[in-house]
């Protein structure tokens, strides 16, 4: 995300069986995710859940990306519930492939 000095660094998998998508951020539980995915295009949407990079502030991700040359890069929305209010940052994605755990 800009403006961020280093990069958050997660986890998107599958779940077992088919049974969903999760996100996970280091010493965090999963979040779960809805993925949707058509052609070389993913589309992921978080459940709400409390910030990695503000205490105690929850926040969404939707983020948009597109499989090229083994890589996903495209665009983050996250919304964060503020007590002033919402409040909506952009940045960027990138993912590569990660083999079983």
């Amino acid at each position: 995300m800009e403006g961020v000095a280093d990069p958050v660094r997660s986890r998107l998998a599958s779940t077992p069986a088919g049974g969903g998508w999760t996100i996970t951020f280091e010493g965090r539980p999963p979040v779960p995710m809805r993925v949707s995915m058509a052609g070389d295009s993913l589309v992921l949407i978080s459940e709400p859940y409390e910030s990695v990079l503000r205490p105690k502030v929850t926040v969404q991700l939707r983020a948009a990306g597109v499989l090229v040359d083994g890589s996903i890069n495209g665009k983050i929305i996250a919304t964060y519930d503020t007590p002033d209010g919402q409040e909506v940052l952009m940045g960027t994605i990138s993912a590569t492939r990660a083999g079983p755990e």
